[in-house]
């Protein structure tokens, strides 16, 4: 039942390898191709955009290391859940400081 998705190393392995997969995709489209989503709310000027690009790349190159990390194989999903929920929120809060930083000095 719940135990084997909260305990198991297959369910372990299956989210790093979709985290690593998840940090492959914003690198290789968001970075590297520069793709990006039309005018999305928060991205209406070029400045916004290549701000949001940058913050991409680096939660994509953080999600690639959780994926190929050897030293914490024995992490449980939920700690995995929790990494993940962290990276984000460390990577939107410096975007948002920086993004404020700018919209202040111009």
């Amino acid at each position: 039942g719940d135990e084997f998705w909260k305990n198991s190393k297959e369910m372990t392995s299956m989210c790093r390898r979709c985290f690593g997969w998840a940090g492959l995709f914003m690198v290789a489209v968001f970075y590297l191709s520069d793709g990006f989503i039309g005018e999305a709310p928060g991205a209406e000027n070029k400045n916004a955009r290549e701000y949001i690009r940058d913050a991409m790349g680096v939660l994509g190159l953080k999600l690639m290391r959780v994926c190929y990390n050897t030293e914490s194989e024995s992490t449980s999903s939920t700690e995995l859940t929790l990494l993940f929920n962290a990276l984000v929120d460390e990577e939107l809060t410096q975007a948002c400081f920086i993004h404020s930083k700018k919209e202040s000095a111009a």
